[in-house]
């Protein structure tokens, strides 16, 4: 079986520490103008963070699990192109590392505070070095 191009693992990395970056500033923004808005009661806002919490655990070993998937399929078929390759790996491994971004920020419209918030980016920051030491470390 192949293994991912460092290329890659460091396109990926890049573009989930940016999206990171990029989401706690509009989570600062939304929290610096009170635009966030409690709509749900406590009990049912605890259920939802506790699903916000058990769905981005779920979303960021999401990657693993395609990655073999993908990468045994492209090494049985010859005629899969490394442009096809690149982009499946891109789609279901990025997408995946930046879900726990989506889910903090619709739970900070809920009325998560800005601290929890900042749990979710630590959940996706970790789950992509976790990937890319993972997968840089059988390259080297």
């Amino acid at each position: 079986m192949q293994s991912v191009p460092t290329r890659l693992v460091v396109l990926i990395i890049v573009a989930v520490l940016g999206a990171s970056l990029g989401f706690t500033v509009i989570a600062q923004l939304i929290f610096q103008l009170q635009l966030e808005e409690g709509l749900i009661s406590a009990e049912l806002f605890s259920f939802w963070k506790i699903g916000g919490i058990v769905l981005s655990l779920y979303a960021i070993t999401t990657p693993w699990r395609w990655q073999k998937r993908i990468l045994s399929y492209s090494s049985d078929s010859e005629s899969s192109s490394t442009r096809r390759l690149r982009g499946m790996l891109i789609l279901f491994c990025y997408i995946p590392l930046v879900a726990p971004l989506l889910f903090g920020l619709v739970l900070l419209f809920q009325g998560l505070s800005i601290t929890e918030f900042h749990c979710f980016v630590a959940i996706s920051v970790v789950g992509v070095l976790g990937w890319a030491i993972y997968n840089l470390r059988r390259i080297v």
